[in-house]
């Protein structure tokens, strides 16, 4: 291959990145606001947690779909769908993630440890005796599950496997979403 046509290959391969990363942000950008609004109505008690989190799933499957739509004809494979598909579920699942950390903060500064505390009261001393067998002490549990540390820990944590799980839910929906228009 000579320079020039190596040269328009790289070329080529870089704009083909760039639609998909184009199309990825824009939709994920839009799906970040709809997962700040899920994140809010999962603060409704009761049926709150059940409409955010299925909500999160479809908007995961859906922005990675609207990601290859809005890509258009520039998205010409199934493997470029899913890329910007990942693309878009990292976006929103990282707003997403970034939302329920700051709300986790929120409730543990007005909360307290007091409500940590209460709901770590609610195990039953049977559960405590076998994590006991097993040389976990019931302190580890109240110093990371209290107050805020407890909260940022867990949430971080919450928050990198959600933008793990919306990586490969958005790079599904554009895999799916090409594949079905393709056929």
């Amino acid at each position: 291959m000579r320079p020039l046509e190596y040269f328009l290959a790289l070329k080529n391969l870089h704009w083909e990145a760039c639609i998909m990363v184009q199309a990825g942000l824009k939709a994920g950008l839009i799906g970040g606001v709809i997962a700040v609004v899920l994140a809010l109505i999962g603060q409704i008690p009761c049926l709150g947690w059940l409409i955010a989190c299925l909500g999160s799933l479809v908007l995961y499957i859906g922005v990675g779909a609207w990601a290859v739509s809005l890509g258009g004809e520039e998205i010409q494979t199934a493997g470029e769908g899913a890329g910007a598909g990942a693309v878009a579920g990292a976006v929103t699942g990282a707003i997403d993630g970034v939302v329920n950390i700051v709300i986790q903060l929120v409730r543990a500064a007005v909360f307290g440890a007091a409500a940590a505390a209460n709901a770590l009261s609610q195990i039953p001393p049977e559960a405590w005796r076998a994590l006991r067998d097993l040389g976990i002490q019931p302190s580890l549990f109240v110093r990371w599950t209290t107050g805020f540390g407890g909260a940022l820990v867990g949430s971080s944590f919450c928050c990198l496997m959600g933008i793990g799980i919306a990586v490969i839910l958005g790079a599904l929906g554009g895999l799916l979403f090409k594949t079905m228009k393709a056929s």
